[in-house]
């Protein structure tokens, strides 16, 4: 044991188990996807719309499947994502003028409120379910023993 103080230890094999824990769920995030959503902005009196894709990995502290394990787990909550803006080129060839993805950073603080951010995350989290409901599903159906006549 590790003393701290003369009231604090720390038990170096639970702190190993909570790094390889930890180090797990960077590495093995449970969900990775995406949300599109609407943006609309203004700039000198002119309105612009566009699309703007949140692509995320996010491990969660409810129960879920791991792909990785074939198993329910139960996280440690990891979030983080990126922005990309779907770019409508004015100009160019035809070819040149296709609509793209491109990455896109307002998320620095100050720049919108965390309400939106917050929004963002519960958007993900509402995706997360759907996609573990499917995983569940999918597992059952694997599981499900067959009739001879079915193989």
């Amino acid at each position: 044991m590790l003393k701290t103080s003369v009231k604090d230890t720390i038990d170096p094999v639970a702190l190993k188990e909570q790094l390889d824990e930890f180090e797990y769920f960077l590495r093995h995030p449970a969900f990775e996807s995406s949300i599109t959503f609407g943006l609309e902005f203004a700039m000198f009196e002119e309105r612009v719309k566009r699309q703007v894709r949140a692509n995320f990995q996010l491990t969660p502290e409810w129960p879920y499947w791991d792909l990785h394990l074939n198993r329910e787990n139960i996280g440690r909550e990891t979030f983080s994502y990126n922005l990309e803006i779907l770019a409508v080129p004015e100009f160019g060839t035809k070819a040149e003028r296709k609509p793209g993805w491109v990455a896109f950073n307002i998320l620095e603080d100050g720049i919108i409120p965390q309400s939106i951010i917050d929004r963002i995350l519960e958007l993900a989290e509402i995706e997360c379910r759907k996609i573990d409901k499917s995983r569940r599903e999918h597992q059952a159906l694997l599981s499900k023993p067959r009739r001879y006549s079915e193989q």
